[in-house]
């Protein structure tokens, strides 16, 4: 039985034959500016099958939201025959994944402390009363979080045509503390918008 990278590897080769380099940033075929699709087929290829099937369903449920009618290659057994049945692929490849640590500063705190407050803090002992307390500045704190990130190209292929009509390649990290599927998450939805701002569908 062929494996699902052989099919679709076969699919997506015979598609791109003609595509230009995917280092480019977001820009559309001159000849397919007026292009609109309403059917499409989305193929990852990523680090492995939870990277995939996440990447896929992510834009397939954004891209639905806006009217189109997606389908996730994860559950095809047949990519030739998927391709048949749409108007357009969507490939989106990772080729890098990491995570960075941030340091989150926390602002610096002031106000007027009692003289058991400065005490507990390692001032004096005795002192004015509470309401003639010195302000005092605490020093802030902070704290180290994790960012993840990854390096993501996509690209949509015109299957009649078999030109690339639309693609993108950028580092793209997520949110603060976040994990890798709201990055993908996140991903999904800002490249959807992208998209759909661009006059793809």
């Amino acid at each position: 039985m062929r494996t699902r990278a052989f099919i679709f590897g076969t699919l997506i080769a015979g598609l791109s034959a003609c595509a230009t380099s995917p280092d480019t940033p977001a820009a559309g075929s001159p000849a397919h500016d007026d292009s609109r699709y309403s059917q499409v087929l989305i193929y990852a290829e990523a680090p492995d099958r939870e990277w995939r099937e996440s990447l896929e369903t992510s834009l397939v449920r954004e891209l639905s939201d806006t009217g189109v009618t997606a389908i996730p290659a994860f559950t095809m057994s047949d990519g030739m025959a998927a391709a048949e049945d749409v108007d357009a692929v969507i490939v989106i490849a990772v080729s890098e994944t990491g995570v960075r640590e941030q340091w989150i500063e926390q602002p610096a705190m002031s106000g007027t402390l009692s003289s058991n407050s400065l005490a507990a803090i390692g001032g004096p002992a005795s002192g004015p009363s509470p309401a003639q307390c010195k302000t005092r500045e605490l020093a802030g704190a902070g704290f180290a979080a994790e960012v993840p990130w990854a390096v993501i190209a996509i690209s949509v292929i015109d299957r009649e045509t078999k030109e690339t009509v639309w693609k993108s390649a950028a580092k793209f990290e997520g949110a603060v503390r976040s994990d890798f599927e709201d990055l993908r998450q996140d991903y999904a939805r800002s490249v959807a918008r992208k998209m759909n701002k661009d006059g793809l569908w």
